[in-house]
C-alpha cells in the first residue's frame, strides 16, 4: 500500500459519497467489476491502471491532477485569484462568506468520529463463495458498527432487499448450531463455501433460505459438511 494509492482512493471515495452511491453501484457504472475491487482501490490496497483512472475522471468530470495532487495545480490557483480580482466588492464578500462556510463544514466533518471494520472475507448471497482471506481488510464504515466478532462482505443479490451486493455485515460467533434460532440470518459454511442466509430447522434438518425469490432454498443433508460460524447482528 503506497501513500499515492491511499490518496487517490480517498478522493474517489469522497466523490462517490458526494453522489450518494454505494460501492456496488459505482463499480458497475465505471466498469470496475465488483464492490470488493472498488473497496480495495478506495483503501489504497490495490493500484489502479491508467484506463480505470481515466474512466473515473471522465465520470466525475475531473482531471487526473485532481486525484494525484495533494493541492490544486498552480494554474488553477492563479485562475481563482484572477477571477476573484475581477469581482466587485459585494460579490467578493459573497465568495468569502461561502469560503468560510465551506471551511466550517469541512472542520465539522473532520471532527466526526471515524469507524472501522476488519473484513474477514466474502460470503455469497447466491451460489457460494470462499469465506476466509489470509489478511483481514480494514475499511472505514459510515456509522459505529454493532458489537460483533468479525465482518464479512456480501457478494450477490439473493438476500435483497435486506443486504445488497458489496455490503459489509457484522457477525457474532456461535459455538454450535444449537445457539441459533429458527429464522435467524446466519453465516453458513457448506461444503467449503460460505453463505449468508436465513436458516430454519425442522426434524434436525437445516434449510438455507434466500430472501430473493429468484434463488432456490438449500436443503442441508447429513452427508454435507455444514457449520454455522456466526449469526448476523443488525
Amino acid at each position: 500500500m503506497t501513500d499515492i494509492n491511499v490518496q487517490i482512493g480517498k478522493r474517489i471515495r469522497n466523490l462517490r459519497k458526494e453522489q450518494r452511491m454505494s460501492a456496488a453501484q459505482f463499480a458497475s457504472l465505471v466498469g470496475i467489476g465488483t464492490a470488493t475491487t472498488l473497496t480495495r482501490y478506495e483503501t489504497g490496497a490495490r493500484t489502479m491502471n491508467p484506463e480505470t483512472i481515466d474512466r473515473i475522471c471522465k465520470y466525475f468530470g475531473k482531471t487526473a491532477d485532481y486525484l494525484f495532487n495533494e493541492e490544486l495545480p498552480t494554474q488553477n490557483q492563479a485562475t481563482l485569484v484572477k477571477n476573484f480580482d475581477t469581482l466587485q466588492l459585494p460579490r467578493q464578500q459573497k465568495v468569502l462568506d461561502y469560503l468560510n462556510e465551506q471551511i466550517e463544514e469541512q472542520r465539522r466533518e473532520e471532527s466526526k468520529s471515524h469507524y472501522y471494520a476488519f473484513v474477514l472475507g466474502e460470503v455469497s448471497a447466491g451460489t457460494g463463495q470462499w469465506l476466509h482471506e489470509e489478511l483481514p481488510e480494514r475499511i472505514e464504515v459510515d456509522a459505529e458498527p454493532p458489537a460483533h466478532d468479525f465482518a464479512v462482505r456480501v457478494i450477490g443479490d439473493s438476500m435483497m432487499p435486506l443486504f445488497s451486493d458489496g455490503e459489509v455485515i457484522f457477525v457474532k460467533k456461535v459455538k454450535s448450531r444449537f445457539e441459533v434460532r429458527n429464522n435467524q440470518i446466519i453465516i453458513a459454511e457448506l461444503n467449503g463455501n460460505a453463505y449468508v442466509k436465513k436458516v430454519t430447522f425442522e426434524d434436525n434438518q437445516a434449510k438455507l433460505i434466500s430472501l430473493n425469490d429468484k434463488y432456490d432454498d438449500i436443503l442441508v443433508t447429513e452427508s454435507d459438511d455444514f457449520t454455522i460460524p456466526g449469526v448476523v447482528v443488525m
